[in-house]
């Protein structure tokens, strides 16, 4: 897949390099994988939140951060959205 919004993860880690390992590590995982479907991408990450068919919401160190992000299966494009606290997350959803 092609991550775009790389901005935001950097930004967030640079902010929270406790976190640093464990988002590049998912990054490069997502750019040599290819998802044909929300359910493979489920396969592969299990943990993850599958919102309206094209939201994904992984989770980051545990529970600590959320990374949300949208995902075009067609033409292989993940959107970073967001990279944040799990708090700021709920905070956000949960209104």
């Amino acid at each position: 897949m092609v991550v775009v919004g790389i901005e935001i993860i950097e930004r967030f880690v640079a902010r929270h390099p406790e976190c640093a390992q464990e988002v590049a590590e998912l990054v490069r995982d997502l750019r040599a994988t290819r998802f044909a479907d929300p359910s493979a991408l489920k396969n592969r990450y299990p943990s993850v939140k599958i919102i309206d068919g094209t939201t994904a919401v992984f989770k980051v160190r545990g529970k600590r951060y959320r990374l949300t992000a949208t995902t075009a299966y067609k033409t292989q494009v993940l959107i970073v959205r967001a990279l944040e606290s799990h708090a700021k997350y709920d905070r956000r959803h949960l209104k």
